[in-house]
């Protein structure tokens, strides 16, 4: 079923819009089978709502390992819980008739 184009709008000159549904299967496999997983990061996902947003990332702290021998006192490492701030301050698009 086409819908009709509404005055003032050129985009669908023809009004051959039709809006298919896919079922979530359906999707989940187009997505296993592209690579936009494997060159993207979707971590962020839902607390990044637009530009100009931040989200603030604790990073993983850094763990020494040492050599332990029997009867010795082991000294605890006090972990540094640093951060930095990812800001959204960019934008692309892409358009096409």
């Amino acid at each position: 079923m086409a819908f009709a184009s509404a005055a003032g709008y050129t985009n669908l000159p023809n009004g051959n819009f039709s809006p298919v549904i896919y079922s979530k299967k359906v999707q989940l496999a187009l997505r296993k089978k592209t690579t936009a997983a494997d060159i993207t990061n979707s971590d962020y996902f839902g607390e990044i709502s637009g530009q100009g947003d931040t989200v603030r990332i604790i990073k993983e702290p850094e763990i020494s390992v040492s050599a332990y021998a029997r009867g010795t006192q082991v000294t605890a490492q006090d972990l540094q819980d640093d951060d930095f701030s990812l800001t959204i301050d960019k934008a692309n698009y892409f358009a096409f008739n």
